[in-house]
This record gives structure tokens, C-alpha cells and sequence, in this order.
């Protein structure tokens, strides 16, 4: 059976790509190296109304690249020709996770996003046929990469793509769990009052109390800001501590802040599900709310175990898999605790015994 809809005002549209991630660079050869970097180029892309390369041109050959690249900016460039293909390189440090968004490819064609290593191997590619192509990538070892933006089916010479690049730094080392006590916020959660809700820690555990709000997104969150994750295993005990059944107690990850995040879900009468927020207020069901029998009704405590890996989702309950399910352009962030209601007069959650270990 499935759950009444979720407390939120609207859902929005997740634009597609198909991603595939290599194994991580590959050791060195002696036949293949970058060459030397060359100058940047100080021209500015204008509006063009005929066929005629871009400023980045000409960088049609991996030894032509253009670059570097500078993360969090946006790049627009055309495809002007059959033959164009367009490569751009950029610096990056080990660990590392490299984001690519290639978005805006005109209607009618069909554009390829790749990634390609120090030694200029194929490590990573999106060959999907939306509006769209993404890469999420994790960086092994310092070096500098390729991007190519190549043409598979048709192009055009007057509209632009927009591609950008995002480095997210910081990650917890391979291997090195985190234990989180709660005793002390030495890992940046979020305290204080928000949305109608009090988040606070107080002995050995994180509290959300959430009153409901009629017309409102009722479900508030607390991130912890002290460092971000890609591919994880995550454990928690979270309680019901008081309050309505009918709510949601979830682990949000892959956040960039509490608009937009990943949100993994149960709720206190027995549903699990997986939601996307994008946005203030807009939402995405991903799995809709589905009744389990491995949640622990009411005011009761339930262990979640999220383990994210290579683009997909194993979601499990107090020992049982509950959910499993692929994530489309995941690319790591920030991981949170959170819970809302979806009636009044309120809920009050908590969590303790949180252990991450990145993977």
C-alpha cells in the first residue's frame, strides 16, 4: 500500500543522464603524457549567427585542450561542425570528487560528456540521450584531466551548451569511520530554531522537535557541516521520542545544503521511501512512501543502514533491506539527520550511535 502524499507544496523534474565510472587512474606510461600547459585563452563567448567556432577553438584534439578550467564556473561553447569536438583540462588533488554537469545541449542533437586521466585513458563517461549528461568521479591522485564534450548524433552551430565543473574537497579518508557521540558538536550540526522545529543535543543525542505547519514543507533537517561524503556506510538508531505516527524520520545525504539533499525515509506507522528535494519546497518522490513490516511502530527506536556505492542505494531497517534502488547523478555532500510530520500537533525524533565509514 502506498502512504498519503508527503506534506510538501510541489515536485520537480530531475533532469537525466546515464553515468559510468572507471576504476581510477591507471598507473603511468611512457607512450601517452599531457602536454605542456598552455596559456589561457582571455576571449569571451558571444552570441554567434553563423558556423564559426567559439573562443575555446581550437581545442578539438586531447593535446589541445583548452584550460584550466576553473571549478564552480559556467563555460558555454558551441558545436559547430560534424568534426568539432571540444576538450577542456583542469588540475585536481587525490581524494577529491570531481562533478561534471554538461546541461542546455540544443533540442535535436545528442551530445557525449568524458573524462579522461593524466594519461589521457578513459576513466568516466555520460551517454545518455536528455538535455543533460553527468560525471561524478573520485579523484585517486593528484594530476590534471581531460573533459570532452563530443557531438553523437547531430549538432549546432548557433546554440550553446553550458558545461561546469565542481570540485568537493574534504572527504574523510577511504576506510577511516567516523563515530559521532554526540556528546559535544565537534562536527558542525546544525543547532538552533528552523521551520517551525527545535534541534538541539543533549545527552549523547540530536533532537529535532517539529510542530506542523498547515501549507508548509514540514520536514527540517540538521547537516553536518564538518565534512562531506561520497560513496558511504552509514549506520543510526533513530527514536520517535513523542508526537503523531504519521511523520517521517530519515538520514538525508548527497546535500549541498537543506534545500537540496537526498532523503531517506521512515515514518512512524509503518513506510519507508526515498525523496529528492531540489529546491525550497520542491520535492521529488523517487520511491514513494511503502509499507514495511521491518519499521518499528510508534514511539519505538529503528537502526537505518544506508550503504551508497558506485551510483546506487541499499537502504536497510533494523537488519532487512528494505530498499534498493539507483541513484541518477548522485554526487556526494553532505550528510544530515531530519524529521517532519505530516499532521499535527508535532513529532519529536532523536539520533544517536551514527557511524560513517566512506567507502
Amino acid at each position: 500500500s502506498i502512504k498519503i502524499e508527503r506534506g510538501f507544496l510541489g515536485f520537480a523534474l530531475l533532469m537525466a543522464g546515464t553515468v559510468a565510472c572507471g576504476p581510477g587512474f591507471l598507473g603511468p606510461s611512457p607512450a601517452q603524457t599531457l602536454p605542456p600547459t598552455p596559456p589561457r585563452s582571455t576571449a569571451t563567448l558571444v552570441a554567434s549567427p553563423s558556423a564559426t567556432p567559439d573562443g575555446y577553438e581550437p581545442n578539438d584534439e586531447l593535446d589541445d585542450a583548452y584550460g584550466p578550467l576553473l571549478p564552480d564556473e559556467i563555460f558555454e561553447a558551441t558545436i559547430h561542425q560534424a568534426e568539432d569536438r571540444d576538450f577542456f583540462w583542469f588540475s585536481v588533488e587525490a581524494g577529491s570528487r570531481v562533478v561534471l554537469e554538461l546541461s542546455d545541449i540544443p533540442a535535436g542533437v545528442d551530445y557525449d560528456l568524458r573524462l579522461f586521466d593524466p594519461v589521457l585513458q578513459e576513466i568516466a563517461s555520460s551517454t545518455g540521450t536528455e538535455a543533460s549528461e553527468s560525471i561524478a568521479y573520485d579523484v585517486a591522485a593528484d594530476g590534471r584531466l581531460v573533459i570532452e564534450v563530443e557531438p553523437f548524433q547531430g549538432f549546432d552551430p548557433q546554440r550553446r551548451y553550458r558545461l561546469r565543473l565542481t570540485l568537493i574537497a574534504g572527504s574523510v579518508p577511504s576506510g577511516e569511520t567516523l563515530l559521532e557521540n554526540f556528546e559535544a558538536n565537534a562536527n558542525g550540526w546544525f543547532e538552533g530554531t528552523r521551520g517551525g522545529a527545535r534541534v538541539f543535543l543533549v545527552e549523547g543525542a540530536l533532537h529535532i522537535d517539529k510542530t506542523h505547519r498547515e501549507s508548509f514543507d514540514n520536514f527540517v533537517s540538521s547537516l553536518m557541516r564538518g565534512q562531506q561524503f561520497g560513496d558511504f556506510d552509514l549506520s543510526v538508531q533513530g527514536t520517535q521520542v513523542e508526537g503523531s505516527d504519521d511523520n517521517e524520520i530519515a538520514v538525508v545525504f548527497g546535500a549541498s545544503d537543506e534545500d537540496n539533499l537526498w532523503e531517506f525515509a521512515y515514518s512512524g506507522d509503518g513506510f519507508v521511501g526515498l525523496f529528492r528535494k531540489l529546491g525550497k519546497e520542491r520535492w521529488r518522490a523517487l520511491d514513494n512512501f511503502t509499507a514495511n513490516d521491518a519499521v518499528r511502530q510508534g514511539a519505538a527506536t529503528n537502526t537505518v543502514r544506508l550503504v551508497v556505492q558506485a551510483g546506487s542505494l541499499r537502504g536497510y531497517l533494523n537488519g532487512q533491506l528494505v530498499l534498493e534502488t539507483i541513484l541518477e547523478d548522485y554526487a556526494g555532500g553532505f550528510i544530515g539527520l531530519g524529521c517532519g510530520t505530516f499532521e499535527a500537533p508535532k513529532v519529536h525524533c532523536a539520533f544517536d550511535e551514527l557511524k560513517i565509514t566512506p567507502l
